[in-house]
């Protein structure tokens, strides 16, 4: 059983985020509402959204600044829109996991990320990845133990 430890000092995390200590140890950051910045994202005719936003790169105030990361969600959320498959597995529920590498002055130079569904228990990009059934993905994402875990 894991347990999640919320820490208590959100004056120190941007607004909109929230942090915890993950069960394994590191600090993660959560986003549980994602509202658009963009109206031509918000214009898209779509039933779903992307609302809980997960990272482990440093949310606190002086860091990478929120808005530009939430910009790339943005983004990340119409492509998924425009891909049909990809749109029909997401649902209010879906969260978003982002990887972020960053530079010097805290930029955000590359920003990974995956989709979850816990209902289908699956993880899914909305680009083309070759995910290998021995590869980094499987290794790293100790759910996902079997190629059927993994789509596009």
């Amino acid at each position: 059983m894991y347990h999640i430890f919320i820490l208590h000092a959100p004056r120190l995390v941007q607004d909109g985020w929230r942090d915890f200590v993950h069960p394994e140890g590191p600090r993660v950051y959560y986003h549980p509402e994602k509202v658009s910045t963009h109206s031509e994202v918000d214009n898209l005719k779509c039933s779903c959204t992307i609302q809980k936003i997960f990272t482990d790169a440093d949310m606190r105030r002086g860091k990478i600044d929120s808005q530009t990361l939430l910009t790339k969600v943005d983004a990340l959320k119409a492509r998924a829109i425009d891909i049909a498959g990809v749109s029909a597995r997401m649902n209010e529920e879906t969260e978003t996991v982002l990887e972020v590498d960053v530079g010097s002055g805290n930029t955000i130079e590359s920003c990974g990320y995956y989709f979850v569904d816990h209902t289908t228990r699956m993880i899914f990009w909305a680009h083309m990845y070759d995910c290998q059934p021995d590869g980094e993905v499987l290794l790293n994402v100790k759910a996902a133990k079997r190629p059927s875990h993994i789509s596009r």
